[in-house]
């Protein structure tokens, strides 16, 4: 509100010095209208997952650490966060948690389970409280996969397209068994997807070669494309996934000239982007060559990315021409070439504490207006009148605050002619420094990592972070996100201002000068950012567990009370008069796998009472579980073929029926039908869901129900003890808490070795570090047995902004 005034006097105090009309003064009210209706669609929430790797396998976790680092609403209203793992194929729920936050800090993990199949999953987080202007704002979205180390029923291979019509791909594609044999006469159910929309589905047969020729319709525009198939032989059924991103040597070239126009005669910059038609980023040597023969080299980097100078020509014809033969370009033309107009330039979109401007003006007015500003705060606002054909300033930018910003040259009437994105006070950030004792290590051998929060200028700063170490094959690249890009960009990106991009580097100054010169490309608006179609049904301002209690299925027509249990004890709460409530959350809060149940409490015919609960909270990650996310299309990550070779050695899990063979077998189990029945209740289960496991002395306690590994299979844990009450227990109606996280287990080589291999690609995860006043902090842990490049990922907050730091370390196969 204080800027929105400053900027309303400024206005003013312009408008009486410049000595304007009466009718001009429409244009500061009509540019503070449209900041101010902007303002609304950045009044949101703003969760960020900070998630130790995104390429897993069955029976691994998922740890993650939350960070509200955005509320609309008192923080202290964000009690709980919930997390959805969602199925980007057929988008269905994986599995639902909800864990504990306190003051805008969580942390927990999900175990996937050996039933899930492989292929790419969503994990989606939002916390209890909603914004009631855009709710669909407010999620947090990262893309995993599940890779299975384990033949698949079916292997796809596609081929290079076949040479055809510029609009269509034909892709030949063969299928084998697991058995190495052709699939023969198999039927193939297929679609294609492009940005999330189907745009094509036939069924067709392999011939007695396994080979089936696919169609790939094309759009205008570079699309992300996918290639969904349901393959059915005999009684075998398979669902696949394919990123076709790789499939096409057609390439379309995007053009992004700075200031947003080419104009005739006039000095330009011009970026540029090489993509094939399936998305993919292409890098590129060429020339863009005149009709009077005069050459501008091109060249695009591994993302795609070049710049170029000249000077546009109306009158002449341009030609691409590029190196390598074996690409195609797709209907080649540059941005039209106007007769007139502005060209904006910035001498540095990362200014320190002078922005150089230059603006040229071909047969335009001699006055424009320049507003500096961020879509919903006006920074500065001045006008610049063209002497010649040229004007160049300077502004001072100390005093503005850090973060993406725009350069927008406007009309009298408000409507923009050119535009520049731009980033102030990129030298203002805090810094997170890291450094390793050594950058090599031998198998289980104890890592020491020094860490270092400051100021540019060396000061300490306090911070709060998560740290993972993860074999660096684990971690995709092309879909990984970061605290910092997250932070900085999300807003705009979420509202339609930018496009999503997989930018992650944002303290690399020349990375981002690029990205700030094609990425975030924009023309000045008011914004109307549409809503979801998936969500049909808005969540409420609040998500709470709660119910209803019935008396013969009727209301009730006085409160009862109803008990909460769990293993820590239990609350008692009452209903209003008509059998509803709502828990309150901290009765909720319990420690990670713990059950906790209602019950009518002190009520006589208690049988002739029922709990229904509200499945608010349920119907709303259903929802959710079905949005569709872009993802940036580039070379997906896979299992590193080391890695496979130590998972192969373990037995393969199967549902088996486990039975003691002596009264001393160390599980102390006896004979069931199907379930591993315990008859002490005492055993535990390690972070890798083992029961009892011999290279983790210690765990979390066993639940009656799950499913756990053990000897190599899998089994239904049950307690004796739980039979004696089952009757009783009948009358507890089980809910959903609200969990602190696990403990993720920590190896300590020198107090116990381990008999078996360890080959976790996560060698450590700490949700929570706190520095020191000096800003500094240590952590230490352990390799195991399993070799290659480790990256230690570390992320968090200060008062003074977000924070990350990723260094590389060696474990030797030694």
């Amino acid at each position: 509100m204080n800027r929105l005034l400053h900027f309303f006097v400024s206005m003013v105090c312009l408008l009486a010095y410049t000595r304007i009309t009466a009718q001009e003064l429409t244009l500061p009210e009509k540019i503070a209208r449209q900041l101010a209706h902007n303002e609304q669609y950045f009044r949101t929430n703003e969760l960020y997952l900070h998630i130790d790797k995104s390429v897993y396998v069955n029976n691994e976790n998922i740890w993650f650490a939350g960070y509200l680092l955005k509320t609309a609403v008192d923080i202290t209203r964000h009690h709980t966060m919930h997390v959805v793992l969602s199925n980007s194929s057929t988008k269905k729920i994986a599995a639902y948690d909800k864990f504990v936050m306190e003051n805008g800090l969580s942390a927990g993990n999900i175990f996937l389970a050996d039933s899930l199949p492989a292929g790419d999953y969503d994990l989606i987080a939002y916390t209890n409280t909603f914004t009631e202007d855009q709710p669909n704002k407010t999620f947090f979205q990262q893309r995993i996969s599940i890779k299975s180390a384990r033949k698949d029923l079916f292997t796809v291979e596609l081929d290079k397209p076949l040479a055809g019509t510029t609009d269509t791909l034909t892709v030949p594609c063969k299928i084998t068994t697991a058995e190495s044999y052709d699939a023969k006469m198999a039927l193939v159910n297929y679609q294609v997807i492009a940005n999330g929309n189907k745009i094509y589905e036939t069924t067709g047969s392999t011939n007695n070669y396994g080979e089936i020729n696919i169609k790939v319709p094309l759009l205008s525009q570079p699309a992300q494309y996918e290639w969904h198939a349901t393959i059915k032989e005999d009684k075998k059924i398979f669902t696949t996934k394919k990123d076709i991103s790789t499939l096409s040597r057609q390439v379309i070239i995007n053009w992004y000239p700075e200031g947003g126009s080419l104009v005739d005669g006039l000095p330009s910059r011009i970026a540029f982007e090489a993509l094939t038609v399936t998305g993919k980023p292409v890098a590129l040597q060429g020339k863009l060559v005149s009709s009077s023969q005069t050459v501008i080299p091109l060249q695009t980097n591994a993302a795609g990315l070049g710049v170029a100078a000249f000077k546009p020509n109306k009158a002449e014809t341009y030609t691409l021409v590029i190196d390598d033969s074996t690409y195609q370009v797709r209907n080649f033309s540059l941005p039209e070439i106007k007769p007139e107009g502005y060209v904006l330039q910035l001498q540095h979109a990362l200014p320190v504490d002078t922005l150089t401007m230059r603006i040229y003006n071909k047969q335009m007015p001699e006055e424009a207006w320049v507003l500096v500003h961020d879509y919903r705060t006006a920074f500065s606002y001045f006008p610049v009148r063209f002497k010649n054909n040229v004007v160049q300033f300077k502004m001072p930018v100390t005093d503005m605050p850090a973060g993406l910003a725009f350069i927008t040259l406007i009309t009298k009437d408000g409507e923009p002619l050119a535009e520049r994105s731009l980033f102030f006070g990129h030298h203002t950030l805090p810094v997170l420094q890291a450094k390793a004792d050594a950058a090599q290590y031998k198998k289980r051998s104890k890592v020491t990592i020094g860490l270092q929060a400051s100021m540019p200028d060396n000061s300490p700063v306090p911070a709060v972070f998560s740290t993972a170490a993860v074999l660096y094959k684990r971690v995709d690249t092309t879909s990984f996100q970061h605290i910092l890009p997250y932070a900085a960009l999300n807003g705009f990106i979420q509202n339609g201002i930018i496009s999503k991009s997989q930018f992650t580097n944002l303290q690399h100054k020349e990375e981002l000068e690029m990205f700030l010169l094609t990425r975030c490309w924009t023309n000045f608006r008011e914004l109307h950012p549409q809503k979801n179609p998936v969500l049909t049904k808005l969540p409420p301002v609040e998500l709470n567990a709660g119910g209803k209690v019935l008396q013969y299925e009727k209301k009730l027509k006085k409160p009862v009370q109803v008990g909460i249990f769990n293993k820590d004890g239990f609350d008692i709460i009452e209903t209003d008069s008509s059998g509803n409530f709502i828990v309150p959350p901290q009765m909720l809060a319990t420690s990670a796998d713990n059950k906790i149940s209602l019950f009518i409490n002190a009520v006589k015919n208690k049988e002739s009472h029922t709990i229904i609960l509200n499945k608010q909270e349920e119907e709303l990650a259903e929802q959710i579980s079905r949005l569709y996310f872009l993802q940036h299309l580039l070379i997906k990550a896979q299992l590193p073929e080391e890695e496979k070779r130590e998972i192969n050695k373990i037995p393969t899990l199967t549902n088996v029926v486990v039975t003691s063979k002596d009264k001393k077998d160390e599980f102390n189990a006896m004979k069931t039908d199907f379930d591993y029945v315990s008859t002490t209740c005492n055993d535990y289960v390690c972070m890798n869901n083992i029961l009892n496991c011999r290279n983790h002395p210690n765990g979390s306690p066993a639940i009656d129900g799950m499913t756990y590994s053990s000897g190599g299979r899998l089994i239904v844990y049950h307690c004796a003890n739980n039979n004696k009450n089952k009757k009783e227990q009948e009358t507890f109606i089980k809910i959903k808490g609200r969990y602190y996280t696990k403990e993720f287990y920590k190896a300590d080589y020198a107090k116990f070795n381990p008999p078996d291999p360890e080959i976790s690609s996560t060698l450590f995860w700490q949700p929570v570090t706190i520095t020191n006043e000096k800003g500094e902090a240590k952590l230490e842990f352990y390799t195991n047995d399993l070799p290659g490049v480790y990256a230690c990922i570390i992320e968090g907050i200060t008062d003074k902004g977000v924070v990350q730091q990723q260094i590389l370390f060696k474990v030797n196969n030694e």
